[in-house]
């Protein structure tokens, strides 16, 4: 996997994001074609078919999680080791949404977009969740521009949401721990 690690800052927060190989996301995508029929929609946010938090049984995405904790979350914050706790994939279909949260208890989390049509992940400005500053101002929310193989960092207390697909979308959800940060 290439690194060409690239930063924005939202709100201001800072999000970094890359591109990961499309043999990577295509292997991805064969695990959904061959087991999605088996998995449900019972995640607590997630509205959409997913693999469950064990995401990790899969050789691709445990690959996925260790160069992340190896060579792009040490560029992000250099202390301490990092350890992913738990991954799973995401199977969207055309009306499945996630419902606005966070991972508050992780340190940095990471979705890596292997399918889609559609422009869903918004992350959310925190003043409109906590009703922060001018109250009668709406503050911009940042939808991201989706394209197969982006892969981005965020902390994890970072509000996102994924709207209304209108297509179908695959991704992959990472929660990383560092006893450091």
């Amino acid at each position: 996997m290439s690194l060409i690690l690239n930063k924005v800052n939202f709100f201001p927060v800072e999000v970094y994001s890359l591109t990961i190989e499309k043999h990577t996301c295509d292997e991805i995508v064969k695990i959904v074609e061959d087991e999605k029929n088996n998995w449900n929609k019972d995640l607590l946010n997630v509205k959409a078919k997913t693999s469950g938090w064990n995401g990790l049984r899969f050789p691709i995405i445990k690959e996925i999680s260790n160069f992340s904790c190896k060579e792009i979350l040490p560029k992000i914050y250099s202390t301490g080791e990092w350890k992913c706790e738990e991954a799973w994939i995401n199977y969207y279909q055309e009306g499945d949404y996630t419902h606005v949260h966070n991972h508050a208890s992780k340190t940095y989390s990471a979705v890596l977009i292997a399918k889609t049509k559609c422009n869903a992940l918004v992350f959310e400005n925190i003043a409109n969740i906590y009703s922060l500053g001018n109250y009668k101002k709406i503050h911009h929310n940042e939808k991201i521009n989706e394209q197969n193989g982006l892969f981005i960092f965020f902390p994890s207390w970072l509000f996102h949401s994924v709207e209304k697909c209108t297509d179908e979308r695959i991704t992959v959800a990472f929660n990383f721990y560092n006893e450091d940060y």
